[in-house]
């Protein structure tokens, strides 16, 4: 889809696009958190999903035999979506589902969790370039829609999604994708 970063993602947090903002923010090592929404003028954000891994995963051994799934909430505390691993090798493959519904599939492109593709279903394909040793990164989708992410902290991300292309399911494979580079690193 894109071989350099393109010209809306460079310079140090810049942020050169209309969107929606969000931010992932991981409260604990074993991948709980929240996704909150910033509106326009607002410097607090609001809460529009809970995440946690189920079951709770033992430290030591945190992915290497088991993954604990990633399951999504939404405020009042119902399930919106379950991710579990598929595939391990070679590429590590990923499902997310809404009861029995196939909501998106997510790929790890590189063993060092540098690059992810996000399949939705019935939706655009995304690509997902994280780059080693830095606090940015960016996306792309197959129809022209971006993604920029700004990293505050390892256990805060802030999110700016195209307005044309924000999708729930889009941003909780983002928070996946957090969880899983917080797991590693």
């Amino acid at each position: 889809m894109f071989a350099r970063r393109p010209p809306w993602a460079k310079g140090p947090r810049a942020t050169t696009f209309p969107g929606n903002r969000y931010s992932t923010a991981l409260t604990t090592y074993h991948g709980d958190g929240d996704i909150l929404s910033f509106e326009e003028g607002r410097e607090e954000g609001r809460v529009v999903f809970r995440f946690r891994s189920e079951p709770q995963p033992k430290i030591l051994m945190y992915g290497l035999v088991r993954l604990p799934e990633f399951v999504v909430y939404d405020p009042d505390g119902k399930e919106v979506v379950r991710v579990r691993r598929t595939r391990r090798f070679p590429r590590s493959t990923f499902e997310m589902r809404d009861g029995k519904e196939l909501r998106a599939t997510i790929v790890r492109r590189h063993p060092l969790f540098s690059s992810y593709d996000i399949r939705l279903a019935g939706g655009p394909d995304w690509r997902f370039k994280l780059p080693l040793f830095t606090i940015d990164f960016f996306g792309e989708s197959s129809i022209g829609g971006r993604v920029e992410a700004l990293q505050h902290r390892h256990n805060q991300w802030f999110l700016v999604v195209d307005t044309n292309h924000d999708l729930p399911y889009l941003i909780h494979a983002l928070a996946f994708i957090h969880r899983e580079r917080m797991r590693v690193g």
